[in-house]
């Protein structure tokens, strides 16, 4: 039932749910921000690229919700 949420709220109800106490185990439920990029590193995938790529989404979802906003 928990195992592909991706909600914090709820998936931390999981029987088997591991809190990260830890920056440098990466079996937790719940990653950092730098366990991410360490892993992305390991498997050769630019972080740079990662950030850009998410600033555009962020840019483009602003635009398009900005009839709204105003």
């Amino acid at each position: 039932m928990y195992m592909h949420l991706t909600n914090y709220a709820i998936n931390k109800h999981n029987k088997d749910f591991k809190e990260n106490n830890d920056e440098e185990d990466d079996s937790s439920h719940k990653w950092s921000l730098q366990q991410l990029w360490k892993r992305f590193k390991e498997m050769n995938i630019q972080t740079e690229e990662v950030w850009k790529e998410i600033k555009d989404v962020i840019i483009k979802t602003i635009i398009a919700v900005r009839p709204k906003l105003v």
